[in-house]
C-alpha cells in the first residue's frame, strides 16, 4: 500500500476522529505507527490539526453565539460558573492547558469564548497544546501497541486494530453525551 493510499485511508479518519472524540482515536494512531502501518509525522499532523480544529470551532462558535440560550446553559451552572470565574482570570493558562483534562474539550473553549483573550493568541497557545497533545497520546498510542503485540502477538490483520479503536471511541463518545446529559439534569 503506498503512502498516499495509506493516508487517505487512516489520515482522514484519525483527523476526524480527534476532532470528535480524541485520546481513544489518538492512541489507535499511535498503535498503527507502532505497526508501522502509517508514518509518524502525517499522523501527528492528522491527529494536532484534527484537535486543534476542533477546539477552534468550539471556541469560535462561544464568541460567535456567546448570548445564545444554548451556550449560556451550557455555562450556568455552579461548578461551571466556579470555573468561568478561573477561567477569566487566567484565560492562557487554561487555553494551554485544557486538551489535558478529561470532559472539558467543549466548556472550557466556549469558557474562554467568554473572556477577552483574542483569536489569535487562542489559536497560537492550543496549536501549541494541540500538537504536544497530539505527540502524547500517539507515544501512549506506540506503548499501548508495543504491550498488546508482546501480549496477543502480533495481529496480522489492521482492520482489527482500526475497528477496535473505533469501537472504543465511539463508546467514549457515548460515555460523554451520557455524562453531559446527566450533569445538566443535575445543574
Amino acid at each position: 500500500m503506498s503512502l498516499e493510499s495509506l493516508v487517505s485511508t487512516y489520515g482522514v479518519p484519525l483527523f476526524l476522529g480527534c476532532g470528535i472524540e480524541g485520546e481513544s482515536v489518538a492512541i489507535m494512531g499511535g498503535a498503527l505507527v507502532h505497526r508501522h502501518v502509517l508514518p509518524f509525522f502525517p499522523v501527528l499532523l492528522a491527529i494536532g490539526s484534527g484537535a486543534w480544529i476542533a477546539d477552534t470551532l468550539f471556541f469560535w462558535l462561544g464568541r460567535r453565539f456567546r448570548s445564545h440560550p444554548f451556550v449560556q446553559r451550557q455555562l450556568a451552572g455552579s461548578r461551571i460558573a466556579a470555573l468561568l470565574g478561573k477561567v477569566r482570570s487566567q484565560p492562557g493558562r487554561f487555553a494551554a492547558s485544557f486538551r489535558f483534562i478529561p470532559g472539558m474539550r467543549i466548556l472550557v473553549p466556549l469558557a474562554l469564548a467568554q473572556t477577552d483573550i483574542s483569536y489569535r493568541r487562542y489559536g497560537a497557545i492550543t496549536a501549541v497544546s494541540s500538537a504536544i497533545w497530539a505527540l502524547f497520546y500517539i507515544l501512549v498510542g506506540h506503548l499501548v501497541g508495543a504491550v498488546l503485540a508482546r501480549v496477543l502477538g502480533h495481529i496480522h490483520h489492521i482492520p482489527v486494530i482500526v475497528w477496535g479503536g473505533g469501537m472504543a471511541a465511539t463508546l467514549s463518545l457515548l460515555l460523554a453525551v451520557h455524562h453531559l446529559r446527566r450533569s445538566q439534569k443535575r445543574g
